[in-house]
């Protein structure tokens, strides 16, 4: 039993309002991610994502960043698992 129903958050309207098929995507090198975010969303009973402003997301960016650097220290061998959830 995993994770049945998930609510997302991002701060880009454009990649939000793409995964809820609102807008398409345009450009060709962009279509596997998107294809893999779909695929991925289809496996959530429900599934909620919205936007939110640059200024509300600043902690999970510093997350995100501390993720990548630890990474790059670690030569990628070692991975973290960075969760955030902003309240809108």
């Amino acid at each position: 039993m995993g994770v049945q129903y998930l609510k997302a958050y991002g701060d880009s309207k454009l990649i939000v309002n793409q995964i809820k098929i609102e807008h398409e995507v345009r450009h060709g090198d962009l279509m596997p991610y998107y294809q893999a975010s779909i695929k991925l969303v289809n496996t959530f009973d429900g599934f909620y994502i919205s936007n939110i402003s640059r200024l509300q997301n600043t902690k999970a960016d510093t997350l995100t960043e501390l993720e990548a650097m630890l990474a790059l220290l670690a030569n990628a061998r070692n991975r973290l698992n960075v969760c955030y959830a902003p309240q809108p």
